[in-house]
């Protein structure tokens, strides 16, 4: 995520809110669990901060030979997520017109948990000119 300039209080909520569900869901994936209930590990987290309706995609997706691909981490999917499948993970919550906060992780399935394969990078460069 880019900010520009100094984020506002509600900004800065949404973000922080936005990477506890990131960081919730990334700790949920095991191998055995499925794209839905990573989904709404993310989901619980944003309905507890008041911006579950702000959620208004997946939260994420497989990485392969196509960029988007399956397993799509949904509400309706129910695929069990295995050992060396990399899949992101990317919730954001909208403000029509406003701001968005999206923050993305790229992760592999280990046969114990996730590995972040994307965490060298900053999850949010901060511009204030």
């Amino acid at each position: 995520m880019i900010v520009k300039g100094k984020p506002s209080r509600e900004e800065k909520r949404s973000l922080d809110a936005v990477i506890e569900a990131l960081e919730r869901a990334i700790d949920t994936i095991t191998p055995g669990i499925t794209a839905k209930e990573v989904y709404e590990t993310a989901c619980k987290i944003l309905e507890k901060r008041g911006l579950r309706e702000r959620f208004i995609h997946g939260l994420g997706h497989g990485i392969g030979v196509v960029v988007h691909e399956p397993p799509y981490l949904r509400a309706e999917n129910t695929t069990t997520l295995e050992p060396n499948m990399v899949v992101t993970i990317e919730p954001g919550v909208y403000f029509n017109r406003l701001y968005g906060v999206r923050v993305e992780d790229v992760v592999v399935v280990t046969k114990r948990n996730a590995r972040v394969l994307s965490k060298k990078l900053d999850r949010v460069l901060e511009s204030f000119t």
